[in-house]
């Protein structure tokens, strides 16, 4: 019976475009949607009644190119398919779904012809979804990204860093020479080395930033790694809102990588930043606010009184939603403090702000604040090795330790030759340096000369790599960061020469 077998085909199509993979549209020469199977039900996020009472024009404000140009419906491969009535080559097309996320899909069409007359009635569109394959993309570009700033952050801290040390070290002595005796020129002076205080926190800061991604966990200080956060978005802040602190001063450290912890607190806090329009700092107020948790690890919360997140884009935390600005900063957040094994959640309604929390585990260690540094006595007279290829810096550093005999020197070689030359007892040397480095320098005075090795002050800025922070890890003697000022020098060889705490000078 022809009607039977009409049937039976008809339920046959139906069976094979739901098992293909690839999303199907059927669509009519007006435009309208005929029928779609659930792969296109899938990557469109509608459902079927939905989807059959639109037409292909409907999806031209939600509809993107890979560069993030608006893509327009004539545009459209079906579109050309139902004009020309010739098949169209694929094209990568990104939708923006009614829950606010994006599908990125590659789309083809043919047109549908009559049998008799030729003329186009309708046509079929086919797309294979692509969403994850560009969700990676995005992030690998991130990476990038992230990894090229780091670089060039470590580059700029190291070119500063050199410079801004004499002249932080020159302030300190002129200011030591002109005392009292004229108030005004004591004046600008205090306003100088309050400006090179300023620089020097903002190439810190760079330092930090530089070690991204580096993998290394170490006793980390919650405090700190926020108000690196906060300085990093200082000039955001003072125009959108009130930043209040409440802190638990007896927060223990954890043990995490400081940099990735810092793209967590500076995504939120970015977040917090943006959903407060400028200009409303007086009544507007993001808060910082730390606890010990239950547990023993540490709880932070960012709060602000800004716009608020969408529920959806909350809902879909666990993958990277692609909301500008927002919603692949949660995702990276959200992956990396649950790769700590912490948690980061999300309390947010539209119009009454967003409060994120996030819980870090314990890491087994004490608060730093509970263990007084060790008073330096005075330091007896020394020979000081004084290694670094920065001549301004050599001279700095043998006016500062005027008290000691100092002997300075421009290079690696130059050291080793002093060291084989001569007895010292301290060894002040720069660790990065071309040809041999400090690294080389300690790496003989351990060989040949063993009475030194913790009797070096390694010279270093904030931007140094991780092999070299790894070094400084398993290594004795103490860590000068540049750019330093006279009382660092001073309470670090004299912490060293008299057994006092002098292991790290860094700036604040």
């Amino acid at each position: 019976m022809p009607e039977e077998r009409g049937a039976a085909a008809l339920e046959l199509d139906h069976r094979l475009i739901e098992a293909i993979p690839g999303g199907i549209v059927h669509v009519g020469a007006d435009g309208s949607i005929q029928c779609a199977n659930a792969e296109a039900l899938h990557v469109l996020g509608m459902s079927y009644d939905a989807i059959t009472r639109r037409y292909t024009s409907d999806w031209e404000p939600v509809t993107m190119w890979e560069d993030g140009s608006p893509c327009r419906a004539e545009d459209y491969p079906v579109t050309r398919a139902l004009v020309t009535g010739e098949p169209q080559p694929r094209a990568t097309i990104g939708i923006r779904r009614p829950d606010g996320t994006v599908s990125w899909a590659i789309f083809t069409a043919m047109p549908v012809k009559d049998p008799d007359t030729g003329a186009v009635t309708g046509a079929v569109v086919t797309f294979l979804d692509i969403t994850e394959r560009k969700r990676l993309e995005s992030r690998l570009r991130m990476s990038d990204r992230m990894a090229t700033v780091g670089i060039l952050a470590a580059g700029v801290a190291h070119e500063i860093n050199n410079p801004l040390t004499y002249v932080m070290a020159n302030l300190d002595m002129v200011a030591r020479t002109v005392g009292d005796g004229d108030p005004r020129l004591a004046t600008r002076l205090h306003e100088a080395m309050e400006g090179a205080r300023r620089i020097r926190a903002v190439v810190h800061d760079l330092g930090v930033f530089s070690h991204a991604d580096d993998g290394v966990a170490t006793p980390t200080d919650v405090h700190e790694v926020l108000e690196f956060c906060a300085r990093m978005l200082r000039n955001e802040l003072h125009h959108r809102a009130t930043l209040v602190r409440d802190y638990d001063g007896e927060l223990p450290l954890i043990v995490a990588d400081a940099s990735r912890l810092a793209q967590v607190f500076l995504n939120v806090l970015a977040n917090a930043v943006q959903a407060i329009a400028p200009g409303e700092a007086r009544r507007q107020r993001i808060e910082l606010r730390t606890r010990r948790a239950g547990d023993g690890g540490v709880e932070v919360t960012i709060a602000d009184t800004g716009g608020g997140i969408p529920r959806d884009v909350i809902e879909h935390l666990s993958a990277p939603v692609g909301s500008p600005g927002l919603g692949l900063g949660l995702y990276m957040s959200h992956s990396i403090v649950t790769g700590l094994g912490g948690e980061l959640t999300i309390e947010s309604e539209p119009g009454r702000g967003t409060r994120v929390t996030v819980t870090l585990p314990p890491g087994g260690l004490h608060h730093r604040a509970g263990t007084p540094r060790p008073v330096a006595a005075a330091a007896p007279r020394a020979r000081i090795l004084v290694v670094d290829d920065e001549p301004a810096i050599r001279r700095c550093l043998a006016d500062l330790l005027e008290d000691h005999d100092v002997v300075a020197v421009g290079s690696g070689r130059d050291a080793i030759a002093a060291l084989d030359a001569g007895d010292f007892d301290l060894v002040v040397c720069d660790l990065l340096m071309p040809e041999l480095t400090g690294m080389d320098v300690y790496g003989h005075a351990r060989r040949q000369h063993p009475e030194l090795v913790d009797r070096f002050v390694f010279m270093t800025g904030a931007a140094c790599s991780a092999p070299v922070r790894q070094f400084l890890r398993e290594t004795p003697g103490a860590v000068l960061e540049k750019p330093f000022r006279a009382p660092d020098v001073a309470r670090v060889v004299t912490g060293l020469l008299t057994g006092a705490d002098g292991r790290f000078a860094s700036p604040p």
